[in-house]
């Protein structure tokens, strides 16, 4: 068996280019048609500037009240992830509060059997006790960990925006 490599064939060799005839046009021959193509692209919480002098034209004082517009959108967000943070941490702190108590109270209930003479039953309450204290604490190291990620994202985010109008 022998092994054929696959060349792709060249343009010239797909469309030879055609020798010109008498009947050719001598303007046409040799010539080739080039196409350009100029796309423009614009993201963000306002309009491109451009935009923004055609509604000024149309409507005077219209960009001020866009930009107003983007800036109010701006704070009422930051305003949002503020109070959103803020009620993330108060379930982390009531949640650590609440297993720290749970925890505790098994494990004082373990030791009160293991003191009445049920050391099975006292060992058990206990051992679930302790171990649901070093896991709600394991548990909330980690949110607090993921909860200064987040504001950190957010900060760098919010900064990249609206630079100069953003009011903090």
């Amino acid at each position: 068996m022998t092994k054929h490599k696959n060349k792709k064939p060249s343009p010239q060799s797909i469309h030879p280019p055609r020798p010109a005839s008498s009947n050719d046009d001598p303007e046409k021959v040799g010539t080739r048609v080039v196409t350009q193509r100029k796309v423009e692209s614009y993201s963000g919480p306002i309009p491109h500037p451009m935009v923004l002098e055609h509604y000024e034209k149309v409507l005077p004082g219209s960009t001020d009240r866009i930009i107003s517009m983007a800036e109010n959108q701006s704070q009422h967000r930051h305003h949002m992830e503020k109070h959103l943070l803020s009620m993330e941490s108060r379930n982390s702190l009531l949640g650590l509060i609440f297993g720290f108590t749970i925890g505790m109270t098994s494990v004082l209930g373990g030791i009160a059997c293991i003191m009445s003479g049920h050391t099975a039953g006292g060992s058990i309450v206990g051992g679930v006790g302790l171990t649901s204290l070093v896991g709600v604490f394991v548990y909330g190291s980690r949110e607090r960990r993921k909860e200064r990620e987040v504001v950190a994202e957010m900060r760098k985010n919010s900064s990249e925006q609206l630079p100069g109008l953003v009011k903090d």
